[in-house]
């Protein structure tokens, strides 16, 4: 049996905010890719070393590492086990890397 969205692949155009001239870059990355995949790609792509932790919002969730020193309510979702079709297939064109 295939798994969902398999082979099939998403561009992505990521732009910096808050820097003049405009910076962006265009990734392709699976569609099964988890949100930390993608964190990882991003770290690549933009040549930074990965020192700070990182979350991303998707509509109103939240994407990022738990944290077992605060009781967040909601928790939530583990970029580990998040895959970019779960929550992109919904119809989200825009999200937030932090």
């Amino acid at each position: 049996m295939k798994a969902p969205h398999s082979g099939e692949v998403f561009q992505l155009r990521v732009t910096l905010r808050g820097v003049e001239p405009p910076v962006f870059r265009v990734i392709q990355i699976p569609a099964s890719s988890t949100f930390h995949g993608l964190h990882r790609a991003l770290q690549y792509t933009l040549r930074w070393k990965n020192y700070h932790l990182y979350e991303f919002q998707v509509g109103r969730q939240r994407i990022a590492a738990p944290d077992a020193e605060r009781a967040e309510r909601p928790r939530p979702l583990d970029p580990r086990t998040t895959r970019l079709a779960d929550l992109v297939v919904s119809g989200t064109r825009r999200f937030t890397y932090l």
